[in-house]
């Protein structure tokens, strides 16, 4: 059209936006794979028998054979590949020795590391509560307290001892040492014939127990039935009432050492050179 000027319009130009490349960085190169190892669940595929008891009237237990091995040195060294024992080949072993509920107590302890039995520490069973309790003036007496059995626990130490096995020992005393105090009771004379009556490796739960009989000043029970027990025993008691107030471990009276975890485990566990409970430390440690 006249009089109207046509525009040019001019484009502009487009802009081109770079990207810097980024850096490469050398991949590393992966780690080698760690070489299989056997599952633990295969440790436990070889069973040895164990025939407990006299000949003529024993019991036949299974175990696993790695978890003996692991936990008694006399099981150790029957059962090792490189023995030249019988029983290291045909896995059978035979314990006429040892009374078969103790073994099966040990049992007990090896696959559960529990020590609970039902004539150490129990508690009576509670009386089942009446839909219509008859009203009455009277309360009925409780029942009769049971006493402290005391010896399932010295049969097993004697068993571990026998047997090789340190950590059970070591439980033991600690178990006895528990009871005690919480009952407020000590071993019976039946149980000093069983730890005095013959010559056997219970240095540590022998010292324990004179020590509970000092120290819950038993000696009322002790002079009633003095008859009862045995004279080693009574000789040793003599001894360790000699020595009443007078030691001292660490700041603890020796009659009362089983109450303190430090002093139990030196005056009465059983460790090899050196060695002590995890969390205990030495003397001057």
């Amino acid at each position: 059209m006249p009089g109207i000027e046509r525009l040019e319009v001019s484009k502009a130009p487009k802009r081109v936006i770079r990207h810097a490349s980024p850096t490469k960085y050398p991949l590393p190169s992966p780690s080698p794979s760690p070489p299989p190892m056997a599952p633990t669940r295969n440790l436990y595929t070889t069973i040895t028998t164990i025939h407990v008891g006299p000949p003529k009237s024993n019991t036949t237990f299974h175990a696993h054979t790695p978890l003996l091995t692991a936990s008694s040195s006399f099981f150790a060294a029957a059962l090792s590949p490189t023995s030249a024992f019988l029983e290291a080949t045909t896995n059978i072993i035979s314990l006429p020795e040892v009374c078969p509920s103790t073994f099966r107590f040990w049992l007990q302890w090896l696959y559960t590391r529990n020590l609970a039995h039902e004539d150490v520490d129990w508690d009576p069973p509670a009386a089942a509560p009446a839909l219509a309790p008859p009203p009455s003036t009277t309360t009925a007496a409780p029942p009769p307290k049971r006493p402290i059995a005391f010896f399932p626990l010295i049969r097993l130490y004697k068993v571990a001892a026998f047997l090789g096995c340190e950590a059970l020992l070591n439980d033991l005393v600690d178990e006895i040492a528990r009871v005690s105090t919480a009952h407020n009771a000590a071993p019976g004379p039946h149980d000093t014939y069983e730890l005095w009556g013959e010559e056997c490796a219970v240095g540590g739960v022998r010292e324990l127990v004179l020590d509970l009989f000092v120290g819950l000043k038993t000696e009322k029970l002790v002079r009633e039935a003095a008859d009862e027990w045995d004279e080693g025993f009574l000789r040793a008691l003599v001894l360790k009432e000699r020595e009443r107030g007078r030691g001292v471990v660490r700041g603890v009276p020796v009659v009362r050492a089983w109450e303190d975890r430090v002093v139990r485990c030196q005056a009465y566990h059983v460790h090899a050179e050196g060695e002590r409970c995890v969390g205990v430390l030495a003397v001057g440690g």
